[in-house]
């Protein structure tokens, strides 16, 4: 499909993650490594019909649903597949195959700035997780829109050399930015590895991240957020799929400048997690039934301290994407990423499926990019 030029929707107006302005890495030798990382695993738990559940995060025992109301309505606004444009056919990445998208990320305030795609001006871009097996580990820019991807990122290490394969296996990326103009940099997070990379808006590598300990190689890191913070800098979010070795169930790792805070939270599988307003989080789970196919549930966390002292996260329903899109249709969700928000405050999130390099007519997984309508009359988004 040749691309096009993407325009935000009438009426519509730029967003930043978060509600809080553009990603800042101001100072992030020191911003981004000092509050380093949020590590976070959450895993499944059934809806509850929009009933909001407090999880006790310090320990294994979640809390009783506590009291709640309903979820924000949302709107299926329609899917697209993700498909080559004739830039990712040229020079020597042309055949090299464009699939495994397990994660992407978009921009609304560099208008041309972005990365392109053909005759596409885009502001997002999309991680393969292809391990350097079919070619280099990469990422591509993605129309969100027509679904058409570019010519290829090539990440790198800190020397500018691309990865050997089989060393990092990329699952989601943010962008970054320190002001108005051009996207700066990005942050990509890699399962096999368990590794957190900082890198310029070229792909290569500036700084690498702790994880924690004992997390599992190729059951590691499979989310990830980038949260502003007050007075410039960000801190970083990121989801492991599995138990860290010496654990039950994975756990949530806060990385603060006096040390890391570990907890736990039981469950059955996530796949991402996007920053939202208030410090909240956007969490994406994901599961998978003979007979039934793919599930994806959205859910949004809030931080609370309760009256003793505990820190618990209040959890509530959003979307189901199966009762949305159709549970043959929701297919492997593993993306998520804000788009533009309306002068009427609803707000457009996409959420991505990885084909795992096994689209028809060789397989049957479909790359797509779903496209939902937030409405926001109690401001929850």
């Amino acid at each position: 499909m040749q691309g096009r030029r993407w325009r935000t929707p009438t009426g519509s107006q730029g967003c930043a993650p978060g509600e809080r302005g553009a990603p800042s890495l101001t100072g992030v030798s020191t911003a981004v490594v000092a509050t380093v990382a949020v590590v976070v695993s959450l895993l499944l738990v059934p809806v509850t019909g929009g009933v909001s559940q407090l999880a006790a995060l310090r320990g294994d025992t979640p809390r009783q649903p506590g009291p709640g109301g309903v979820t924000g309505n949302v709107t299926a606004l329609g899917s697209v597949e993700i498909s080559a444009s004739p830039k990712t056919r040229e020079g020597i990445y042309g055949r090299v195959p464009v699939g495994g998208l397990s994660g992407f990320d978009c921009d609304f305030f560099g208008d041309t700035s972005g990365y392109t795609s053909g005759d596409t001006a885009v502001t997002c871009l999309a991680v393969s997780d292809d391990p350097g097996n079919r070619g280099p580990v990469r990422a591509y820019p993605l129309d969100p829109v027509t679904g058409t991807v570019g010519a290829p990122v090539v990440l790198t290490d800190s020397a500018g050399v691309p990865y050997r394969p089989g060393t990092v296996e990329p699952e989601s990326i943010r962008l970054l930015r320190t002001g108005p103009g051009p996207v700066s940099g990005m942050v990509w997070s890699a399962e096999r590895s368990a590794t957190v990379t900082v890198a310029d808006r070229s792909g290569r590598a500036r700084y690498t991240l702790p994880v924690p300990e004992g997390t599992r190689p190729a059951q590691g890191l499979e989310g990830l957020a980038v949260v502003p913070q007050e007075g410039g800098g960000v801190s970083v979010v990121t989801a492991t799929e599995a138990a860290p070795a010496g654990r039950s169930h994975p756990v949530v790792t806060v990385h603060g400048q006096d040390g890391p805070t570990v907890f736990e939270w039981p469950g059955r599988g996530i796949s991402e997690i996007l920053d939202g307003p208030q410090g909240s989080l956007l969490v994406l789970e994901r599961g998978y039934s003979a007979g039934e196919g793919n599930s994806a549930v959205l859910w949004r966390t809030d931080w609370k301290t309760d009256a003793g002292g505990d820190r618990l996260l209040v959890r509530r329903p959003v979307a189901d994407l199966g009762v949305l899109f159709g549970a043959g249709r929701v297919g492997n969700v593993e993306a998520l990423a804000w788009g533009p928000r309306g002068q009427d405050g609803r707000r457009v999130l996409y959420a991505g499926t990885d084909d795992n390099f096994s689209a028809p007519p060789e397989g049957t997984q479909r790359a797509v990019v779903h496209s939902l309508l937030l409405d926001a009359p109690d401001s929850r988004f």
